[in-house]
């Protein structure tokens, strides 16, 4: 806002105009606010934790991000089959004890039903299955179940079938009961066997319960 106190001709000033033109020019500026002060520069406020951040995470967050592949379900890895094969055989070995105990309890109480005296039992050195009869899963189950098992096994741990055999007259000196599996390869490899174990690396051997023992078997190497 401009005060003229002074007029264009300086022979019409009075001698009290100054003075009071000063005064009304106090006045009108100390009723005039005052322009407001400029803010001072705002300095740039630290990010969360109190890390600035630097150039390069600047141009990694200002960079396009790439899309994330897609994440997939990664199968564990595979056992080995020896491993598999050895939790196999330990699985059967376990089924032929069963059957192998169950069959062994009704040859004696048969013996004993018919007046016939245990006979005295060693471990043979060879035996021949071919010499004991082969029975079916069903007409040895209506012998065992449920008076010495409360099921009688169809498959070894590598789900074949297993194979039995039995001398219903129990008349002969060996050879009258027993069952066995091929192991992994699903074939028998014999009908005579020395008895003895085997190295558990050859899982492809036949596990064989005979008349009271473990023929074959796997062993430690």
């Amino acid at each position: 806002m401009t005060i003229a106190c002074f007029p264009r001709s300086p022979r019409r000033i009075g001698a009290g105009r100054p003075a009071a033109c000063l005064l009304a020019a106090l006045l009108l500026a100390a009723a005039w606010p005052a322009p407001a002060a400029a803010a001072p520069p705002q300095e740039p406020e630290e990010p969360a934790g109190g890390a600035a951040l630097d150039e390069a995470a600047v141009e990694e967050a200002a960079a396009p991000q790439e899309a994330a592949a897609p994440q997939q379900d990664v199968p564990p890895p595979a056992a080995a089959p020896l491993g598999v094969d050895l939790d196999h055989a330990q699985a059967t070995m376990g089924r032929l004890l069963e059957v192998g105990r169950a069959m062994h309890a009704w040859a004696r109480d048969t013996r004993l039903e018919r007046g016939r005296r245990q006979p005295t039992s060693r471990m043979p050195k060879q035996v021949r299955w071919d010499r004991c009869p082969g029975v079916q899963h069903a007409e040895l189950e209506e012998l065992l179940v449920p008076a010495y098992l409360r099921e009688l096994p169809t498959e070894d741990a590598w789900e074949r079938p297993l194979q039995f055999c039995l001398d219903r007259r129990l008349a002969g000196s060996e050879q009258q009961y027993g069952v066995r599996s091929a192991g992994s390869d699903g074939r028998y490899g014999t009908d005579r066997y020395e008895v003895g174990g085997f190295p558990d690396t050859s899982l492809d051997a036949d596990l064989v319960w005979m008349d009271g023992y473990f023929i074959r078997w796997p062993e430690p190497q």
